[in-house]
């Protein structure tokens, strides 16, 4: 009976390896079948908000997300836009004027320096405050600009 036991004892406890390996294995899948299930979404003021046009030019694609005023129970009267400059083959200066609202004028340009890590920003617009940053992300750069309403 004693042997029994630990024999029992020896099974289970390699199922249970098993099981907890596939779980740390399956994990991702599982986390994302988990969050479609319950509607859940990241929020604007992390992912950049929708996207709202993609611009195709000859070497990139700029991505021009929707304007962010969102705020924990109301919109707040400072927001931003993203703009995401992917490119297989990147340029040394990233320079584009940007409308962002559609209005078919031009609201910022930006002159970016990869090398140097040093901006130009130009706002044309009364609700364009500043230029947050730039940042790397995977396919090349995401331009934050800070708004107002």
């Amino acid at each position: 009976m004693i042997k029994l036991k630990a024999i029992l004892g020896y099974i289970i406890a390699v199922l249970t390896l098993f099981v907890v390996l596939a779980t740390f294995i399956g994990n991702d899948f599982c986390a994302r079948k988990f969050i479609n299930i319950t509607s859940l979404k990241v929020s604007p003021l992390y992912t950049g908000g929708e996207i709202s046009k993609v611009i195709s030019l000859e070497d990139c694609q700029l991505k021009i997300h929707k304007p962010v005023f969102q705020g924990l129970f109301s919109d707040r009267s400072k927001g931003f836009v993203e703009v995401d400059y992917e490119s297989k083959n990147m340029p040394q200066i990233i320079s584009q004027s940007i409308d962002f609202d559609g209005d078919g004028k031009i609201d910022f340009s930006i002159k970016y320096d990869i090398k140097n890590n040093k901006s130009e920003f130009e706002a044309l617009n009364k609700n364009v405050v500043s230029l947050n940053g730039v940042y790397k992300i995977k396919s090349g750069y995401a331009i934050k600009v800070n708004l107002k309403k």
